[in-house]
């Protein structure tokens, strides 16, 4: 089952200040989604079937993108509809827009599809990107591998994770230096799967009743993959914590 994130959200009245409707501002959000090689979801005429895309050329010439399907069974799917919602995640932001197709053409790298230019898009920070407190009972661990890459060089207790990075609790102040990147760090999130990307220490300060330190991290060239699995790592803790709280109530 897809999870709600990932649906396309309906445009009610109260996302409208989320809407670009700048030429120049949605062919730009554009481009960065075709520079950074962001992952399109397709929601096919309005279903719930979707293909995976990414943008292969832009041509605000002649108000078209061409895409260029994750493989043949989503091409096809894709050259055979008549409209699709696009749903993809930059940078822990949501981007959504609806676009026409308008058939497939040839390309350097094999054969593409045309989609009309959006004349809106929806540029939507979700909430659900605030860091979240990481279960005690089942804490998530972080393993710095480093250059090596080693199964484990160090391995150390996530006290918060969010879009933005994580806090890792270590034992010793001058474990890491503020500014120091740390390599090739390991989260197995469970059931989203596993993320590894470079850190940067950010702070370090007293971790409160812990007797460690807490180490304030940023994550460094994270993936939009990635990005998207620690957005449904975030969201699955607080629908934990909601529901935890209505028991109570």
């Amino acid at each position: 089952m897809l999870r709600t994130m990932l649906l396309p959200e309906p445009l009610t009245p109260a996302l409208a200040q989320h809407l670009l409707r700048s030429r120049d501002d949605i062919v730009e959000f554009l481009k960065r989604l075709r520079h950074s090689k962001v992952m399109l979801t397709c929601f096919i005429d309005g279903g719930f079937v979707p293909a995976g895309a990414r943008i292969d050329a832009i041509m605000p010439s002649v108000d078209e993108l061409v895409l260029a399907a994750v493989s043949e069974m989503e091409h096809e799917m894709l050259s055979a509809a008549n409209a699709i919602t696009v749903v993809a995640f930059l940078r822990g932001v949501k981007i959504q827009f609806a676009a026409a197709i308008g058939g497939t053409i040839a390309t350097a790298s094999g054969i593409g599809v045309r989609v009309s230019l959006p004349t809106r898009m929806l540029h939507l920070q979700r909430r659900v990107h605030a860091r979240a407190r990481t279960p005690r009972m089942r804490p998530l661990e972080c393993m710095v591998r480093g250059e090596t890459n080693l199964p484990s060089e160090q391995r150390l207790i996530v006290l918060d994770i969010g879009v933005g990075g994580v806090a890792l609790l270590a034992r010793a102040r001058d474990m890491y230096a503020s500014g120091e990147r740390l390599l090739n760090c390991g989260f197995n999130l469970g059931r989203e799967g596993q993320v590894t990307t470079d850190l940067i220490v950010r702070h370090v300060a007293r971790a409160e009743g812990s007797g460690g330190w807490r180490y304030g991290c940023a994550f460094a060239d994270i993936t939009p993959r990635a990005l998207e699995r620690v957005c449904c790592y975030v969201e699955g803790i607080e629908a934990q914590r909601r529901a935890a709280v209505s028991i109570n109530a």
